[in-house]
């Protein structure tokens, strides 16, 4: 099936998960969002006949999968490995914040289902074991070739690749 490019803005989703996974009380780091933001987008491909949720395609570096856009809006407020629990931008009228992106994404019944569902499966999964999972996993893999594995890249990882492996693993 083909890849439909998504018509969502991959900021919007990066801030509500962030602010669902506060709410959660399950860890969210800069790491750990660029994770999940691949694995969200990965696996709504799958279960939505291959709709991806946004046009944005990820890079293949060292610590796996990494929407560069993302990157770039948060590397000024925390590191990597920041909690942003800990910061107060994300902290202070969370829930507010939240139900704020949650309308402006718009998702239908079904999405916003299917994200509740994802985010209570891979919320309380630290960054080092999704950063791992990826490295496991064919679509970063076949985008980094024969490359070092501390070696920088920003070879982008296609949506096809996405959509055919998690396909795949879904049955």
């Amino acid at each position: 099936m083909p890849v439909v490019n998504g018509k969502k803005n991959i900021l919007d989703v990066a801030y509500y998960m962030i602010y669902k996974s506060i709410l959660l009380q399950y860890s969210i780091t800069p790491l750990k969002l660029q994770k999940l933001l691949y694995y969200f987008q990965s696996w709504h491909m799958v279960y939505f006949d291959g709709d991806s949720v946004f046009p944005d395609v990820p890079q293949a570096w060292v610590n796996g999968p990494v929407y560069k856009k993302v990157y770039e809006a948060f590397s000024s407020k925390a590191y990597a490995y920041t909690e942003l629990s800990n910061v107060d931008e994300f902290v202070s009228d969370c829930d507010k914040k939240a139900i704020e992106y949650e309308s402006k994404l718009a998702f239908s019944e079904r999405e916003k289902d299917f994200f509740d569902q994802f985010i209570n499966t891979f919320g309380p999964k630290d960054a080092g074991y999704l950063v791992l999972l990826t490295h496991s996993e064919q679509p970063w893999l076949s985008a980094r070739g024969d490359l070092n594995p501390n070696m920088r890249s920003d070879k982008e990882i296609s949506l096809d690749s996405m959509l055919n492996f998690y396909s795949n693993l879904h049955g």
